[in-house]
């Protein structure tokens, strides 16, 4: 769409056109001087109010133009406007950050695993919760799941391997949530209620579980078979 360009207030009744400093078909950016005229005290240039490209002179040199007479005609581009205070800015989200993390077993429940199949290599990328490798215990055989999304640098175990709860298993650059970064405050009746010793009943389950030898975290591995 084009747009007249108006000679703005100068501060005087009128002004001579002594130079035209553009020509049709030429770029121009905010700001860039357009032409330039001469009032009775001072010469001075005359900015574009806008980026675009002089699709037409409407002025020569010589001419006496007064404020609001229209000196060239732009395309393209968009007048330039203050932000309007009112108008809410967006804060900036803050994204995933990269981190360097030791990725260790979970609690399979049991004293010892062995490394059955390691499913990842150095270099891959993963998902969150994509299986890293299989460990089997004494009743059956779990996928290990990656506790981030990321990728592999390098890893710690070979299939043969005996490990245990907290063994280093490999190693990774994973992204990072920034929510993750700031745990919520958990409330104090909440946390009260959490440290408050298990009904009679409860303490039985978990007491013939651990007889039984072998427990399945069900948050970390996928039991199947052995």
């Amino acid at each position: 769409m084009a747009i007249e360009v108006q000679l703005p207030d100068i501060g005087a009744d009128a002004a001579e056109v002594t130079e035209i400093l553009v020509t049709v078909g030429d770029s121009v950016e905010l700001d860039a001087p357009l032409l330039v005229v001469e009032g009775e005290k001072a010469a001075m240039e005359i900015p574009s109010p806008q980026a675009g490209t002089v699709a037409g002179i409407q002025v020569s040199v010589g001419d006496e133009v007064t404020s609001g007479t229209v000196i060239v005609t732009l395309e393209g581009g968009a007048a330039a406007t203050a932000p309007d205070e009112d108008t809410p800015v967006p804060a900036a989200e803050a994204g995933p950050r990269i981190e360097t993390v030791e990725v260790a077993l979970p609690d399979v429940g049991t004293d010892a695993v062995e490394i059955t199949e390691v499913m990842v290599a150095a270099g891959d990328a993963v998902e969150k919760d994509q299986s890293i490798l299989v460990v089997e215990g004494e009743k059956a055989a779990m996928e290990i799941p990656s506790p981030h999304t990321g990728t592999i640098q390098e890893i710690k175990v070979a299939v043969g391997d005996s490990v245990n709860s907290g063994t280093l298993l490999l190693t990774m650059e994973a992204e990072i949530a920034a929510a993750a970064l700031q745990p919520a405050a958990v409330p104090a009746a909440a946390s009260a209620a959490a440290s408050a010793p298990a009904p009679a009943a409860q303490q039985q389950v978990v007491s013939q579980s651990a007889q039984s030898g072998f427990v399945e975290n069900r948050e970390y591995a996928h039991a199947s078979p052995s």
